[in-house]
Order: C-alpha cells, then structure tokens, then sequence
C-alpha cells in the first residue's frame, strides 16, 4: 500500500488549518444551458468542492471555494493559481483575498481527495513532528509512518485533522486537544 505522508515541525511560525469539506447552499443561474454561481451560503471555516458539478463552462478554472478562518469571506481556489498537492495541502500557503485581512496560512482541505486526513504527532528526542496522512482508520493512518517508527520515532498522538491541535509545551511535550 502506498500511503503518502508529509510531516510539518511544529515549531514553525506559521499556523496550519484543516478546512472540513462541507455541502453548501450554492445557488446558480443558466443562461443558454451555461451554468454560472450566483449565490453561495458559505459555512464558515470550510470548504466546497467545485470540481463535481456539473453543466459549469469548460472554461471555469475554480476548484473550490473556501472560507477565510480570521475573516470568515469566501476564497475562490482556481486551477493555474493555487495547486492543491496529494495530501489536500494548498500551494502556495493560503493569503487571503480581502484587502482588510490577508490572513496567511499553510491549509489542508480535509477528504480533497476523498478520505479523511489524519495527524500524527510524532516525537524523537526533543524534537516533535506533526505528520499528515490520508485514510480511511488509525491503523491505516499509522502505516504512513512506519518507516519512521523504525529509525527512533514513536507515535504520541493520531487522530482525524479536523480537530487535532498540536502545539508545542515546555522541553518539548505536546498538548493535544
């Protein structure tokens, strides 16, 4: 099985955010069989996936909308400017489009590729990675990372992202909330 991870240092400044999929009330006109949006009930700290619906223009380049976790505004993630990696990581980080906020963040849209995404801390020492996986369990979440359980690291916290905090404590532990 071919399960891909990516591990972040949790001692970087930059925060992350997992964004849940949800279904949101997104209204659309259709002017000569061409469907286009012209209303969206956003659910705050969120996201919906575009990609699926059907009868857009061949020529709408969005993704995804998404909504900002500081300002709460819709985002629209379109393809050429925002990549979106095997892991549902956005690339570049996440910059909010409204003026006022430019929030900033490295940003995760959970189930992007269908199953959930799970965090795994992972602890060496006094060093502690935060791991990302996707999958259907723990078990198999766990199998993400165990090449790195065999070279010294050792798993002191796994469970679905959305929800899972890390955060560093002092020499080194953890706080999982």
């Amino acid at each position: 099985m071919n399960l891909k991870s990516k591990s972040t240092h949790v001692s970087t400044s930059t925060q992350t955010v997992v964004l849940p999929r949800t279904e949101w009330e997104v209204i659309f006109s259709e002017v000569d069989g061409v469907k286009s949006i012209e209303r969206v009930q956003p659910i705050p700290e969120s996201w919906f996936d575009l990609r699926k619906i059907e009868g857009l223009p061949a020529n709408v380049t969005l993704l995804a909308l998404l909504t900002c976790p500081k300002c709460r505004e819709v985002n629209a993630l379109a393809k050429g400017v925002t990549k979106i990696d095997s892991l549902g990581k956005l690339i570049p980080n996440f910059v909010c489009g409204v003026s006022t906020c430019k929030f900033t963040a490295e940003v995760y849209l959970d189930k992007f590729h269908d199953k959930p995404l799970y965090a795994l801390a992972l602890e060496n020492g006094e060093r502690i990675e935060l791991s990302y996986t996707h999958a259907n369990n723990v078990k198999e979440a766990s199998l993400a990372v165990s090449g790195k359980l065999l070279s010294g690291w050792r798993v002191i916290g796994i469970g679905p992202a959305i929800g899972y905090h890390v955060q560093p404590g002092s020499k080194g532990s953890v706080v999982i909330a």
